[in-house]
């Protein structure tokens, strides 16, 4: 009886945190769908490291490394943010792609959707393909490969893409049930705590942040 009260009175402990944590990932996904690939900050060259990591089992050598060709393709047809075509103007913005006649858009998008990874990493030679993440620390992009290994051999570089990305969600998620167990042990106070995790689940700005591929 002493072990099903103390089940129960830790479920009911346990229910906010978790509906927390369900809010987390629900709002996260939503971002992740809306956010076109791509538009994360710097978040085609965080996918490139972790491709990097997955194909070659080493770390990115330093800033002489590029993107993969596969990356470099992507980029040159997919539509990207005016910070990005800022930098790199032969870089389309979104208002550039809707401009172009639809022969045009639909023959990029069939091109888009054809894409799929090599087995090698090959660097591209293009100005904008500098890899400049390559400084970042490691292991958020060793958590990733498998992940990206897993979905590269069997589904395209978008899909890759976005699978890489939600594993990206479920990672960051989890810092709602450490930010309860932290509170918990710092304030001793089950309100505290579950006040803690709710507080982290619904902070706004979290989401750009979280809904695309980085370590963040």
């Amino acid at each position: 009886i002493c072990i099903t009260l103390n089940g129960h009175t830790m479920a009911s402990r346990m229910r906010t945190v978790v509906l927390a944590w369900v809010f987390f990932l629900v709002t996260g996904l939503m971002v992740s769908l809306i956010l076109p690939l791509g538009e994360g900050f710097d978040e085609p060259w965080h996918f490139a490291y972790i491709q990097y990591v997955a194909q070659t089992r080493t770390l990115p050598p330093g800033p002489t490394l590029h993107l993969s060709t596969e990356l470099e393709q992507f980029l040159a047809l997919h539509p990207m943010g005016w910070r990005l075509h800022d930098i790199f103007p032969n870089l389309q913005t979104q208002e550039q792609y809707w401009q172009r006649p639809e022969s045009e858009r639909l023959s990029d998008d069939d091109r888009i959707r054809g894409l799929r990874f090599s087995t090698l990493y090959t660097p591209a030679q293009s100005e904008f393909s500098q890899q400049y993440e390559s400084h970042q620390a490691p292991l958020y992009y060793i958590l990733s490969a498998p992940i990206f290994l897993l979905c590269a051999t069997r589904f395209s570089l978008v899909d890759t893409f976005m699978l890489v990305r939600l594993w990206s969600v479920l990672l960051a998620s989890t810092v709602v049930p450490l930010s309860y167990f932290l509170a918990a042990r710092v304030s001793r106070s089950n309100t505290t705590a579950n006040a803690v995790a709710l507080l982290v689940a619904m902070f706004p700005g979290l989401y750009p942040d979280v809904a695309r591929i980085s370590n963040d």
